[in-house]
């Protein structure tokens, strides 16, 4: 389960670096507009770190997992509300539930203390 999920969230984001600004790019949005999405998504996994790990210890593994999938799957419905405004905030959250995803599954399955 645990790797399905990250599978999705994963293939998720790396096609959405690919597809988003090729397709607003067919339909005529700025460059520059094209660019501050890339901007606010790393800016959110510069920050994410910091929330992270304190998330990590109150709700444990599976439920930060499980949250992180949930929104990353609410979020993609910002896709059909023809606004900028509302992409410019899934390309914020999302970058900062990548960060959640990423260290749950990392954390959880490649630790050496949680093998034993």
């Amino acid at each position: 389960m645990v790797a399905l999920g990250y599978w999705s969230a994963a293939l998720t984001n790396g096609a959405l670096r690919v597809i988003v600004p090729v397709y607003y790019a067919s339909v005529g949005v700025s460059l520059s507009k094209i660019a501050f999405l890339f901007f606010l998504f790393k800016f959110a996994e510069i920050f994410a770190p910091l929330g992270i790990g304190v998330m990590l210890n109150r709700w444990g593994y599976k439920r930060t997992f499980i949250t992180g999938l949930t929104i990353h799957s609410v979020l993609s419905s910002f896709y059909m509300v023809p606004s900028f405004v509302f992409i410019y905030m899934e390309r914020f959250i999302r970058g900062l539930l990548y960060m959640a995803d990423v260290s749950a599954v990392y954390v959880k399955h490649f630790s050496l203390k949680e093998k034993q």
